[in-house]
């Protein structure tokens, strides 16, 4: 090897201009750093994903059963609604 960086992370870059950013939002570490990263629209908590639908609606899982309409009968739906989804 001759010590120029072969792509494995950790390595000095020779490129010079594709630098990971730093913590503060920057390239360098000067200048202003990027705008702070909205709140996440999801959480995962345990085995459930939490969103505004889900927290608003009392459901544990975001699974909306609509797109079988013409085919699902009453016992689906049912079956959805029980296991927690939105029948």
């Amino acid at each position: 090897m001759n010590g120029a960086n072969d792509g494995r992370p950790g390595q000095p870059s020779s490129s010079g201009g594709d630098e990971e950013p730093l913590t503060d939002g920057t390239s360098d570490g000067e200048g202003e750093p990027h705008a702070p990263r909205p709140p996440p629209i999801c959480v995962l908590e345990g085995n459930t994903l939490q969103t505004r639908l889900t927290r608003a609606l009392g459901i544990h899982y975001p699974f909306v059963g609509a797109g079988m309409a013409f085919v699902s009968l009453p016992p689906l739906v049912i079956a959805v609604s029980e296991a927690g989804g939105l029948g």
